[in-house]
């Protein structure tokens, strides 16, 4: 230690500013590999999970959409409103289709791919019902209609369930 205490000040201080450099280069570059780590596993879960649920929330969307579309065939008299009613009804059936088949894609678990079968089974039977609904306010039959609708199409079991496990899976 005595080579050090021998040594000028200025070449003691301008030696501490390199070490210290160094280290702090050291902890830069640290910094940087975690942080390309850190942005890979970012894009992996919004690739995987971000997109899918949106997915997701634009099929549930969509599908509140229809209800209230149904609803009001039922409630109304007009043929001709009725008709486009269900002309879009069926364009929002192709869109969840649609949005339920991309965040399909996305799926990574089996939980998750048991809780999807149940939701698109669920989506089949109120579908089921929803048609009949819509022939029986087409025939003129709007009390029938909304007879069934209050009774079948509540029973059907989709709602939160079905999403819910699958949101938490």
């Amino acid at each position: 230690m005595k080579w050090f205490n021998n040594l000028r000040i200025s070449t003691k201080l301008i030696s501490s500013f390199v070490i210290v450099s160094i280290i702090g280069g050291l902890m830069g570059l640290y910094g940087y590999m975690n942080m390309n780590s850190v942005d890979k596993d970012y894009q992996n879960l919004y690739a995987n999970y971000g997109i899918s649920l949106g997915d997701l929330g634009s099929a549930g969307i969509d599908f509140n959409a229809m209800r209230v579309k149904l609803t009001n065939i039922v409630l109304i008299t007009d043929r001709e409103k009725m008709q486009q009613l269900r002309t879009e009804i069926n364009e929002l059936d192709e869109k969840i289709d649609a949005n339920l088949d991309a965040f399909y894609d996305s799926i990574q678990s089996d939980a998750t791919r048991e809780s999807f079968a149940s939701l698109r089974d669920s989506l089949e039977q109120y579908r089921a019902v929803r048609d009949d609904v819509i022939e029986l306010a087409l025939a003129g039959r709007q009390e029938e209609a909304m007879a069934l609708m209050m009774k079948r199409a509540a029973s059907v079991p989709m709602r939160q369930t079905a999403r819910s496990r699958i949101c938490s899976n």
